[in-house]
């Protein structure tokens, strides 16, 4: 399992120290263990969640600008998690509508020892925080969707959404408004053979 993850990371040009990919190690442990009464993910072993999951989550590393990343609809906390474990001088709150996978988030918290980690039980319309760097979503909506229910939560000229998407949303992408400026980024995560696109939405002042 540490050869497939460093093998991955190698290929990402990403180093970890042995704090990293022992956190990320211990994740896939809880999350295997979780699974099997929880039913989080659909991926049933180690390999599969590092290379579905894990990996595929640090493609968007490079997107990722600011202090503070709010993961909507994190789920298992894809890419959230991922996020907080790599970048330990960024606040990362998952937040899920869910109360399951918001325990399963906050015992990853406590085991993993993540103290910019922070786990919001809540729905995306109920939730508010100022300052919002990237609010970033994996898998979670359509865009437009996505822009609509997290758009109370942007600050023009300084919020921007970072949507990861599998293949390429031509149709989602026609149905946003204008006024949106679209940076797209085509990426493969490692030890995988399927395209994904990243889209990086922000209003154009």
């Amino acid at each position: 399992m540490i050869s497939l993850l460093k093998q991955g990371l190698l290929e990402l040009q990403l180093s970890a120290d042995e704090q990293k990919t022992q956190q990320l190690l211990a994740y896939v442990e809880l999350l295997l263990h979780w699974n099997k009464t929880y039913n989080l993910t659909a991926a049933e072993s180690a390999e599969e969640i590092i290379i579905r999951h894990i990996l595929d989550s640090l493609t968007v590393l490079p997107m990722v600008k600011g202090k503070l990343v709010v993961d909507v609809g994190s789920g298992a906390g894809f890419p959230g998690v991922v996020l907080a474990v790599f970048l330990p001088d960024v606040s990362v709150i998952v937040l899920d509508s869910n109360n399951k996978k918001t325990r399963f988030l906050t015992q990853v918290k406590v085991a993993l020892k993540l103290k910019n980690l922070e786990v919001v039980h809540q729905r995306i319309e109920d939730f508010q925080r100022d300052n919002i760097d990237i609010i970033v979503s994996r898998a979670f909506s359509s865009l437009i969707d996505f822009v609509k229910m997290t758009d109370h939560l942007q600050q023009k000229g300084h919020t921007k959404w970072v949507a990861m998407k599998g293949k390429h949303p031509e149709e989602e992408l026609r149905q946003l408004p204008t006024e949106l400026k679209v940076e797209m980024n085509t990426v493969k995560a490692p030890l995988d053979t399927i395209q994904r696109h990243i889209i990086t939405l922000w209003w154009n002042n």
